[in-house]
């Protein structure tokens, strides 16, 4: 049975945190990414499941919100879909699309052997808006190395995060953290590849 809700307590470790012992938007999308992954594990839908039905869920774009600074050493409770929290430390609302893994498309019907209790309901959504800068400057390039790919064979989308912060100057993102940061995935970038950053 589909458990709306599924939720872990996690302590943040030094190895997630910036030079000021601040958890950095990459580390809380890591786990977000882990706690999403037990969740549908509960439920069968494992890699087992999608190579069986020939598809995936790719992340489509996602954001997060700090609403304050989280401290190495702290014990966090992490909730898949959370209502009426007590007091919240940060939110990520990710947006998934269900993909054909032989095609490489987007399905626009699901398969009739994929079963998936999608929701109905509303859930509550960050603002997901993309403000586009009129000047782009060539920033440097970025390869799709061992270390940085995921099972799916391309940069795991979490590394996207680090690469934002990595750009943005030295004294701005230790003097001022990352309070919201919004992702929109177009294409994939494949073990071995390599992207200009602008």
């Amino acid at each position: 049975m589909y458990e709306k809700s599924y939720e872990k307590e996690i302590t943040v470790y030094q190895y997630e945190c910036d030079v000021k012992n601040r958890m950095t938007a990459a580390a809380l999308l890591k786990q977000v990414q882990q706690i999403s992954t037990e969740h549908c594990d509960i439920f069968g839908l494992d890699a087992a499941y999608y190579q069986s039905t020939n598809t995936d869920f790719l992340l489509s774009k996602i954001s997060l919100l700090f609403h304050r600074e989280i401290l190495v050493g702290e014990k966090l409770k992490l909730v898949t879909q959370p209502s009426l929290p007590v007091k919240e430390a940060a939110s990520v609302d990710s947006r998934w699309i269900l993909v054909g893994t032989q095609t490489r498309r987007i399905l626009r019907k699901i398969p009739e052997n994929f079963h998936f209790p999608f929701l109905t309901e509303q859930v509550p959504e960050h603002p997901c808006k993309l403000v586009k800068s009129e000047r782009m400057e060539h920033a440097g390039e970025q390869s799709a190395v061992y270390s940085k790919v995921d099972q799916n064979g391309h940069l795991n989308n979490t590394e996207y995060a680090s690469i934002v912060c990595d750009l943005v100057p030295i004294s701005q993102i230790t003097e001022h953290p990352v309070r919201s940061m919004v992702l929109a995935y177009h294409n994939e970038l494949r073990l071995g590849e390599t992207m200009d950053l602008l």
